[in-house]
């Protein structure tokens, strides 16, 4: 539907109103206001179902959902959880599948997600972890206190050896190039 700068639910009451003044055919309506036969066939049944409340917007929630964890093994699992502050899920889900066999219970990590809703896990610390430029910067400078330096701005690193200084070009790299942040 090409937007006029009206709401649905206006748009729906335009379109109702020229239905039932009997003037226009379904088609023809449909046409008039940009919506499919199918969508103006939707509007007018829902009109006749449940009159002005049939211009609103429904819902497009779902009823049921066929995976959701069953309310009573949610309730048991917190219960538990508050009994036994210290378990986690995996421990609070085996007592429960020893106490009945045959229920189906969700997953750890559903289960995880269950107690985190409620309130009773804490999130774990979060570690920082280690800067890989400054590590890399570190490796860098021990070669270059063993290096020349060319023109250009890099330098070419060497290993020393018994016979003296054999440069890294031997196994592959002719230079490095770094940055002015290597040496802070």
């Amino acid at each position: 539907m090409p937007w006029k700068g009206v709401t649905v639910s206006e748009q729906r009451q335009r379109f109702l109103e020229d239905y039932q003044s009997n003037y226009y055919s379904i088609a023809e309506l449909a046409e008039r206001f940009g919506i499919s036969r199918r969508t103006a066939h939707k509007w007018i049944n829902r009109y006749k179902q449940h009159g002005q409340a049939g211009y609103q917007e429904l819902s497009r929630r779902p009823y049921t959902c066929p995976w959701q964890t069953d309310r009573a093994i949610v309730k048991e699992l917190v219960k538990l959880r508050k009994a036994h502050r210290h378990w986690g899920p995996r421990k609070l889900l085996n007592l429960i599948h020893r106490r009945d066999p045959e229920r189906r219970l969700p997953s750890i990590s559903t289960a995880a997600r269950i107690l985190a809703r409620e309130g009773l896990i804490k999130p774990k610390r979060q570690y920082r972890r280690a800067d890989y430029p400054d590590a890399l910067c570190a490796l860098l400078l021990y070669f270059t206190s063993a290096s020349r330096f060319t023109a250009r701005g890099c330098f070419v690193p060497s290993l020393p050896t018994r016979r003296g200084m054999v440069g890294i070009s031997r196994i592959g790299f002719n230079s490095v190039h770094c940055s002015r942040s290597l040496f802070r």
